[in-house]
């Protein structure tokens, strides 16, 4: 006999409830192939992520899903986990480590800046640039290296390189 949905849905809740240990002992001492099989599928990831495009599978799914039903179970959920996850000594350390450098070449160039000028000036202008700069060069060495940016302020940056 088949179980009714109610008494499925109910079994399925009770039975995933359970296995949070379950969960854990399968990721546990994992990362290292978790890491290396995904580098080695980074090809055939791009390829679907295109054919998911090209075959409109993408935004079908989106639109399944649809807007409303996206933003309560990110309510729902991921308000839920959010301070957890904030709370995380690895987050903390984590966020400390990707943003520590930026912060301190703000600093940096905080202490290099020229005197302010009147308002809307060039020399407010290049003040704010050179911040710009600043968080730019810190995030892309974070990142070991990348396009440089070339052009003047108040124009659209052209890249050196390519996206």
């Amino acid at each position: 006999m088949v179980k009714d949905i109610g008494r499925a849905s109910s079994k399925w809740q009770t039975n995933a409830a359970n296995a949070q240990a379950d969960y854990r002992a399968g990721v546990q001492g994992k990362g290292g192939k978790w890491q290396s099989n995904a580098a080695a599928a980074e090809g055939l990831w791009a390829q679907r992520i295109q054919e998911a495009i090209a075959s409109g599978s993408r935004v079908a799914g989106i639109n399944a899903v649809g807007g409303t039903n996206w933003e309560q179970a990110t309510i729902n959920k991921g308000s839920a986990n959010y301070l957890t996850g904030v709370r995380d000594p690895m987050s903390v350390a984590k966020y400390q480590q990707n943003f520590g450098p930026i912060l301190s070449a703000i600093a940096s160039a905080v202490q290099a800046l020229p005197p302010r000028g009147p308002p809307m000036s060039a020399e407010n202008l290049q003040r704010a640039q050179a911040i710009w700069q600043a968080v730019h060069n810190a995030a892309q060495a974070r990142r070991g290296g990348g396009v440089t940016p070339t052009g003047t302020y108040g124009t659209t940056p052209t890249y050196g390189g390519g996206f």
